[in-house]
């Protein structure tokens, strides 16, 4: 190092002479330009070597930069170790949330499934006693109607004027007012009036029930009040066969029929609950009122019997109110089971996708 400031310093002293020669003799200007650019150089040789006396060397730069290299692994570590441990704890609570979950949707399943049994069974068992009640209530009605065949009614009596006995009254009445044979039995078994409440006064009379003991006899009766024009106090009396209370309230539909047809003049007959109207081109039978409505519409006849909107039947309401569908093998019932097992694994494969 003293060699080199030795040296330094004898450059120093010959360029101070050097420019001290040129001052005098007024040195030309690239030789000035020379000397600014040695000097620039000294300097920032000076300043470099300065600069590497203080900063670090490239070993301790590198040891630096593993150090902090360390510190970070170690930390990415650290918090790598801490965020798998509570990722595998939740995952452990959501595998413990799902098992309960599917556990409980097990038992929902097999909970569903035995309401859907019971309401099959209960739909079937519906379905079932309405089918046999409507046969039992057809045939209850039959037998009533064929208990009634020795019976007539009578329509348009007043009240009371039958006095203390109703079947002297009806045997007068007959034998006074139709054409039977000569000593012909009637054989009235009983006589009454319908079992409804006196109606009041200016009301329509209860009707008198004529049971006979002889269906002939009945027969005979009835044909013959049908033909004669029976008065009573002014008042037209009229006969008819005694029907079952269901078989009244179809026959009451034609009401309205009858009366457009009486207007017309045009002959009609009610068998039973159906309606047979005899038109110039041949009678026909109708099953209801709103059939024969329509036809007396077709042949230009006014009538306000209009067909009603179809309600759904009770059978219908009962598949709507139970809308399951019997599954399984169609040999057999499928066990409840069976069928719970069936669903979880259409519920899992569904999962699964």
């Amino acid at each position: 190092m003293s060699g080199g400031k030795s040296k330094r310093g004898q450059r120093t002293t010959r360029k101070t002479a050097h420019e001290g020669e040129m001052s005098k003799n007024d040195k030309p200007k690239q030789l000035e330009d020379e000397e600014e650019n040695g000097a620039a150089e000294l300097t920032d040789t000076e300043l470099a070597k300065d600069s590497n006396e203080d900063s670090p060397t490239l070993k301790e730069i590198r040891e630096a930069i593993m150090g902090i290299k360390s510190q970070m692994a170690t930390i990415i570590r650290e918090e790598l170790a801490t965020f798998t441990k509570d990722l595998n704890q939740k995952l452990l609570d959501q595998a413990s949330t799902l098992d309960t979950h599917e556990k409980a949707i097990a038992d929902t399943q097999k909970r569903v499934s035995e309401v859907e049994a019971s309401g099959m069974v209960t739909k079937e068992a519906l379905l079932k006693v309405l089918k046999e009640q409507r046969k039992l209530q057809e045939k209850v009605v039959d037998l009533e109607s064929r208990a009634r065949r020795t019976n007539i009614r009578i329509y348009g009596i007043p009240e009371g004027v039958e006095g203390d006995s109703v079947i002297t009254f009806v045997k007068n009445l007959l034998t006074t007012e139709l054409p039977l044979p000569d000593n012909m039995p009637l054989q009235i078994q009983r006589a009454h009036r319908s079992l409804a409440q006196r109606p009041g006064p200016g009301t329509s009379p209860r009707s008198i029930i004529v049971n006979f003991l002889q269906f002939e006899v009945k027969e005979m009766v009835l044909r013959l009040a049908w033909k004669a024009k029976i008065m009573l106090n002014n008042k037209q009396v009229f006969f008819d066969h005694d029907y079952a209370f269901e078989v009244m309230e179809k026959r009451r539909t034609y009401k309205e029929i009858k009366r457009v047809l009486k207007e017309k003049g045009i002959r009609f007959q009610t068998p039973f609950t159906r309606i047979r109207i005899h038109w110039s081109d041949g009678p026909r039978t109708y099953a209801d009122a709103e059939d024969a409505a329509e036809e007396l519409r077709a042949r230009g006849m006014v009538t306000s019997v209009s067909r009603a909107q179809p309600t759904a039947t009770l059978e219908e309401r009962i598949h709507t109110a139970f809308p399951w569908q019997q599954h399984g093998d169609p040999g057999g019932r499928e066990t409840i089971e069976t069928r719970v097992r069936h669903k979880l694994q259409e519920f899992r494969r569904g999962s699964d996708s």
